[in-house]
């Protein structure tokens, strides 16, 4: 984390607390993935440091109808590292609650790794309509790289790759 901190990120475990209870979400093959513990008492992660983000205006019984229905909506077995995870729960149940949401810090190694695993995925479909196989993980992320540069100048997938189409690629996942 101390090397990804100096890009503005990091891998971080997100909680919520709220009445003395902290909320989170994690993987479970059956039921909901939603639990609770003492506040810094989940023993399978490491704690840093509390941020406040706000105060809820919702009493202990509202709270306990959220949590419910959140349990309901965040299944264990839908749990994805990139797309659905404690951080993405976090985020959620701190709107719902009215205190705003948590530092896009927290959520921004995720969306980057998301971003990036469907730069590849656009890769291998691409490789599908050229009648390759993907298989490659690098591979099919340079020719989703290539794939958005060639959309970016109005090509087609299946026209051949020019030197700057990767570049132009870089640019639109990197949004930069």
């Amino acid at each position: 984390n101390q090397i990804l901190r100096l890009f503005g990120t990091g891998v971080y475990h997100a909680a919520v607390e709220v009445h003395g209870l902290e909320w989170s979400f994690g993987a479970k093959r059956f039921g909901t993935g939603v639990f609770s513990c003492v506040p810094t008492g989940c023993g399978a992660h490491t704690y840093k440091k509390p941020y406040l983000v706000g105060y809820t205006s919702l009493s202990v019984d509202q709270v306990q109808r959220l949590v419910d229905k959140m349990a309901d909506e965040w299944q264990g077995r839908d749990y994805e590292l990139l797309r659905r995870n404690c951080t993405h729960f976090s985020r959620d149940f701190c709107e719902r609650l009215g205190v705003g949401t948590v530092p896009s810090w927290v959520t921004s190694l995720a969306a980057a790794g998301a971003r990036l695993e469907d730069v590849r995925d656009v890769g291998a479909h691409a490789k599908v309509q050229k009648g390759q196989d993907p298989g490659s993980p690098v591979g099919d992320f340079v020719e989703g790289l290539a794939t958005l540069g060639k959309d970016h100048r109005g090509a087609r997938t299946s026209e051949k790759t020019e030197c700057a189409d990767v570049a132009r690629g870089c640019r639109r996942c990197c949004a930069c």
